[in-house]
């Protein structure tokens, strides 16, 4: 686990992932992301590691990462940056990450996973209820997540 954090830049990213600029803007238009054939995926998640971790996971995978650890941070993202699929932690330090489909429903070409520790059908329903296509309980294996991904992305075409 220690290994594998090692490999990743300064800002949480993976070598391979394009830098963002500080204040979130790179021009009036959305940037073309590099490895248009990739799925374009925004991670929220505010535990550090766990953030890491799943973003190198991801990109070893072959999906383009984008990681945010609050609302705030992703919403910057997502307007500058186009996304097929919302990876949120239910539960962030400004708020609740089921708000961000539900206002940022539009920039998520596939639409999005919740993740949480709780698994409640109360916590199903709230997830569906916010365009959640599935919810993801902490901890969930890898396999799981990939599963999960492929199956948005094939019942969406």
């Amino acid at each position: 686990m220690e290994s594998a954090l090692h490999n990743l830049n300064k800002d949480g990213t993976s070598p391979s992932s394009a830098p963002v600029s500080s204040d979130g803007a790179n021009g009036s238009e959305r940037p073309k992301e590099e490895g248009n054939d990739r799925l374009r995926v925004l991670l929220v998640e505010d535990q550090t590691p766990l953030r890491l971790l799943l973003s190198l996971w991801l990109e070893r995978q072959g999906y383009h990462i984008r990681s945010a650890e609050s609302i705030c941070e992703a919403v910057a993202l997502a307007e500058v940056h186009e996304f097929d699929i919302l990876l949120a932690d239910v539960w962030l330090p400004d708020g609740i990450g089921l708000s961000l489909l539900e206002s940022q429903r539009e920039r998520f070409r596939f639409g999005g996973i919740s993740l949480s520790g709780f698994g409640n059908t109360k916590d199903f329903e709230q997830s569906k209820a916010a365009g959640f296509r599935f919810h993801l309980v902490k901890p969930f294996s890898p396999e799981e997540l990939r599963d999960k991904i492929q199956m948005l992305v094939h019942e969406s075409v």
